[in-house]
């Protein structure tokens, strides 16, 4: 182990010697995940809620016996100096013990109020999955140069090594992941709860792994040699956000007793850093802490507040508790039982599911919400026995039907458990070949100019013209004697999801363009940070509507489209 003092030394010249800056490309990992999965959103939100209220029951603290997590390490290397030895990997777990044990010795003590034991232990596997003998280390060589942050390193059929049971072990991938677009190392990455499970667990370049101080002829890089993006990683795993929470000094990384941070910092900052400043109460940055992005020398704490998180994940009805009570290596405690009980209440059945719309080949479908103890984070629509799509809003449009065929449409919710609700009501749906043809009445042609009275046909369903509105009648006027109860503005109802559209993503210079039928009055957009905090609004008053996000920082946005009751909500990438 390196003496204080020459720490100290290493923050003081680290930054001039080295040019290097630590790249974490777990924030990008998430959009391309939440780009290809939108439920993951509304499942992350759950879970975030889920450890919010375990942690403030708790008192904000989660003590308890030591929680031992089995590891395995899957090595993926094309030259011999990327094939690490067993000694680097060792002195990476050793890293990780103390770091999460607060047995660091290179602790100031600076923020010796706050600084926690995690009481999270990490152990090399000692069984495979068939219940083999093992020492937790796959070597595999490849021809690849480097593996980038897409998961492919997580799959044998795309030339990496598939996942041992995430929910059993650890699972770290070493390889290199090589740059980014920018030209920047990346040096390690991390998947957060509720992600996928084929592809769960941290991937870490080789020579950010392990630490210098405790062997020599490790192939480590300069600034980064101490095992701390490690650390920094699997804080990622166990729901940890970057200490400046991905946004400026009006965000935050959901943890209390971390001060706000505007930035990340990097190399060795001065101690009176402070990237706030705002307001008598304002602290320092604490970039000792183990999620900023400072070199490793000059990392060494977890908060209270993070300890609460992470063993919040893992505890009771944690999406992570399964992990914690894993038997797959020997030694290690077992956690204290969580006052709430694994969660296996089922979410309510959905409201009234109805057809709110009908073309030859589609039709669109709409349902009440359902409630769950913890949270819906999706519903399912089935076509008799059929599971057809998984989505995240209580609408969607089922596409690529059949003329003449007859559908039984019903929807189940699920929570962040993975717990379902009953089915729904049905509802059948006979395809015509015509579905805008009603007897006598035309369809709807936008560049008529309708007088009160006229009648139309749009997607299946008789409309009248009112004073700046149209009744819907129901299908081809089946509605037209009883009370008329579905109005929309302007035109025939807008349908969102099949119209929005949002581009380019990731976000290029600034500017993002999105496309929707601009002639219609009452169509809103916002933009929202990952803290739940709108950063941008307005009214979408042209067909392609460009907004300027220039001013905000690197990461993931939520960006909504409303219309009357309807949402469309995507994930984009600012870059």
């Amino acid at each position: 182990m390196k003496k204080p003092v020459f720490l100290v030394l290493w923050c003081l010249i680290g930054t001039a010697l080295f040019a290097q800056k630590r790249e974490c490309a777990t924030m990008q990992n998430l959009a391309a995940m939440q780009a290809k999965d939108p439920s993951l959103v509304a499942k992350m939100a759950a879970i975030e809620r889920n450890t919010a209220q375990k942690v403030a029951r708790a008192g904000k603290v989660i003590d308890g016996d030591i929680i031992t997590i089995p590891v395995v390490v899957h090595v993926l290397w094309k030259t011999e100096q990327q094939n690490i030895s067993e000694a680097q990997i060792m002195s990476q777990m050793e890293v990780l013990n103390e770091d999460f044990r607060l047995k660091n010795t290179d602790r100031t003590n600076d923020w010796s109020d706050r600084e926690a034991d995690i009481q999270i232990e990490f152990c090399m596997a000692t069984v495979d999955p068939n219940g083999n003998p093992t020492n937790g280390i796959i070597r595999k060589q490849t021809n690849r140069d480097q593996w980038g942050s897409s998961n492919d390193i997580k799959f044998n059929s795309r030339g990496g090594i598939t996942a041992w049971d995430t929910s059993q072990y650890l699972n770290m991938w070493v390889g290199n992941i090589g740059v980014n677009s920018s030209g920047q190392t990346l040096l390690g990455y991390a998947q957060f709860p509720g992600g996928d499970p084929s592809t769960d667990g941290v991937v870490m370049s080789p020579q950010f792994f392990g630490s210098a101080a405790k062997g020599d002829d490790f192939f480590l890089s300069n600034s980064f040699d101490l095992g701390r993006t490690t650390t920094h990683e699997i804080g990622h795993f166990l729901n940890l956000r970057h200490i400046w929470g991905d946004t400026d000094c009006g965000g935050d990384d959901f943890v209390a007793d971390t001060p706000l941070a505007g930035r990340s910092n990097t190399g060795c900052p001065s101690p009176s850093t402070n990237s706030c400043g705002s307001g008598a109460n304002d602290e320092r940055d604490m970039y000792e802490n183990y999620m900023d992005y400072s070199d490793d020398a000059c990392m060494n704490l977890f908060t209270s507040g993070q300890k609460a998180r992470m063993r919040a994940i893992l505890l009771g009805n944690g999406v992570r508790a399964r992990l914690a009570n894993s038997t797959k290596c020997s030694g290690g405690g077992t956690p204290n039982p969580d006052p709430n009980p694994t969660d296996d209440q089922v979410p309510s059945i959905p409201g009234t599911l109805s057809v709110t719309g009908q073309t030859e080949t589609s039709v669109d479908l709409a349902w009440g919400e359902s409630t769950d103890n913890v949270g819906v984070v999706g519903y399912e629509v089935f076509s008799g026995n059929t599971k057809l799509v998984g989505v995240v809003e209580t609408q969607t449009r089922i596409t690529e039907l059949t003329a003449g065929e007859t559908y039984l449409f019903t929807v189940r919710a699920i929570d962040a458990a993975g717990n379902t609700s009953g089915f729904s009501n049905s509802v059948e749906v006979i395809i015509s070949e015509s579905n805008d043809i009603c007897e006598g009445v035309e369809p709807y042609n936008p560049a008529i100019f309708y007088d009160v009275g006229d009648l139309v046909t749009f997607q299946g369903f008789l409309y009248e013209r009112e004073f700046f509105r149209w009744t819907n009648l129901g299908a081809c006027g089946s509605n037209r004697v009883s009370e008329r109860v579905i109005s929309e503005a302007v035109s025939p109802p807008l349908n969102l999801i099949a119209e929005v559209k949002m581009f380019p993503n990731p976000v290029v210079n600034g500017k993002l363009n999105i496309s929707v039928d601009g002639s219609r009055t009452g169509v809103y957009y916002s933009v929202t940070n990952l803290l739940g905090q709108v950063v941008q609004n307005g009214s979408i008053n042209s067909r392609v509507e460009v907004l300027d996000l220039s001013t905000m920082k690197t990461g993931i946005y939520i960006v909504k489209v409303v219309f009357n009751d309807q949402i469309v909500s995507k994930a984009i990438m600012i870059e």
